[in-house]
């Protein structure tokens, strides 16, 4: 079994420093993906003349999810897969960048986010832990859902008269 334990005094500096870099680099990235994400959203709504102002990703989605598109079952599923994305955007957003490593078989340095907004588990704590390899993972799923989104065709709305 292994066991979490903060980096924090007794590890190295630089290789926290170089750490906490990555995991910087990292959520950019991610960040940047969910802009990418968001953008195709409000353009899908624009095209129904739906421009939403002040709405959070969550309540675009629901909005999104009532458009008219040309295969709304395709449509619906993608939404779908979008979903569970968001609620780790909504973690990592809301959280500050932690370090930590697990010790086992193998040792391995996770990034930990703690949502101040999500409601505490038994143990008191809420948190997403997510190695490198996990984040660079999630960002390709928030870039492929983006793509597959865009794909999704609105149906041709009728010409207003003038």
């Amino acid at each position: 079994m292994g066991c979490e334990i903060p980096i924090g005094k007794g590890a190295d500096a630089s290789i926290q420093r170089e750490l906490l870099d990555r995991g910087a680099r990292l959520r950019s990235e991610l960040l940047d993906a969910f802009a990418r994400l968001e953008e195709v959203i409000v353009q899908k709504l624009g095209q129904e003349g739906k421009a939403p102002a002040c709405s959070s990703l969550a309540q675009k989605l629901n909005d999104l999810e009532r458009a008219p598109f040309r295969y709304p079952a395709k449509a619906k599923q993608r939404i779908t897969e979008i979903r569970p994305l968001v609620d780790c955007r909504n973690d990592i957003v809301h959280s500050t960048l932690s370090l930590a490593e697990m010790t086992g078989g193998e040792t391995s340095s996770y990034f930990i986010f703690r949502n101040v907004s999500t409601l505490a588990d038994c143990t008191g704590r809420q948190l997403r832990a997510l190695t490198p390899d996990e984040f660079k993972i999630l960002v390709s799923r928030v870039k492929t859902a983006t793509k597959h989104l865009n794909d999704q065709p609105m149906k041709a709305t009728a010409p207003t008269a003038l």
